[in-house]
């Protein structure tokens, strides 16, 4: 296995772990009930930990991770990404307005 495999391989699993964070996030504030909201932070929190976790070990793995390139598997769990993180700025900016 060439180390860009690799690479790609664990930052997949990083962005599947931050995606998980954020759909949690966002289920968190569309809880109706504090139990629910409480649930679903710990989850995002977890899922953040792990994301974490799994950057750590490719820093140290591959010290020179920032000169491989991602592969399109890798692009489109980005984009999704991003995209998730657009839609949970957007929900606790709607929410900062209902409580103003």
């Amino acid at each position: 296995m060439k180390n860009a495999d690799v690479f790609n391989g664990l930052k997949q699993q990083q962005y599947k772990a931050d995606i998980d964070s954020v759909k949690a996030q966002i289920f968190a504030l569309d809880s109706s009930y504090p139990e629910g909201y409480k649930d679903w932070t710990g989850h995002a929190e977890r899922a953040e930990e792990q994301a974490q976790g799994i950057f750590n070990a490719m820093v140290a793995i591959l010290p020179k991770y920032s000169t491989y390139e991602l592969n399109e598997d890798t692009v489109a769990l980005l984009d999704q990404y991003v995209e998730l993180r657009g839609e949970l700025a957007e929900l606790k900016r709607q929410l900062q307005k209902e409580v103003a």
